[in-house]
């Protein structure tokens, strides 16, 4: 799993000092516009007024702010986020079927029997959960969800815990040389 780099996070902080600069500009210039368009006499009394609206606006905007952008680099932190997007292609192979694609961009895909599942192949010996197909930090991982059969990748029966995946690979849902399998097809960047 590929951590946030040093140079990255420089630049992510750098990026964050320049929006929270702007922030602060913009709204100090609005609440000089709205100075300015009150005459001398309203301005002594509206001052206060004026100063606890700024001051009650920054901290809303900057709270806003500042909640999305470190929940953002938290995400980042932990591989969640990807640096580039990344497209898989998959084919489900069946024997009673034509072969079908499916893609992956991100987030992940339930594989089984289930209504919700994204690929549902039309076999008894695949679980309706079956398995999850997930990215992870700009890699592809496969994990067996208590499947009754397995999935079973390169000869042997995945665990509980996620496997990684690469280009080629094929996964055998209910077997080891089961009917049933999915050729991971294509990685492009876009």
């Amino acid at each position: 799993m590929r951590r946030l780099g040093s140079k990255t996070a420089e630049a992510k902080s750098t990026h964050l000092r320049k929006w929270k600069f702007l922030l602060l500009l913009a709204l100090v210039a609005a609440w000089w516009i709205k100075v300015q368009s009150l005459p001398m006499l309203a301005l002594q009394e509206r001052l206060l007024a004026g100063l606890s609206y700024l001051y009650s606006l920054l901290l809303v905007g900057a709270a806003v702010f500042f909640f999305a952008q470190g929940r953002r680099l938290r995400s980042y932190a932990a591989g969640e986020i990807q640096e580039t997007a990344v497209g898989w292609r998959f084919i489900l192979e069946e024997p009673s079927r034509a072969p079908r694609p499916a893609s992956l961009s991100g987030g992940e895909m339930l594989v089984g029997r289930d209504e919700q599942a994204r690929l549902r192949p039309d076999d008894p010996r695949v679980s309706r959960r079956h398995c999850r197909i997930f990215v992870k930090g700009g890699r592809l991982f496969v994990q067996d969800l208590g499947s009754a059969n397995g999935t079973w990748l390169q000869g042997r029966r995945l665990g509980r815990d996620p496997a990684a995946l690469t280009l080629g690979d094929v996964l055998f849902l209910g077997g080891p040389q089961s009917g049933c399998r999915i050729t991971i097809a294509e990685r492009s960047n876009r």
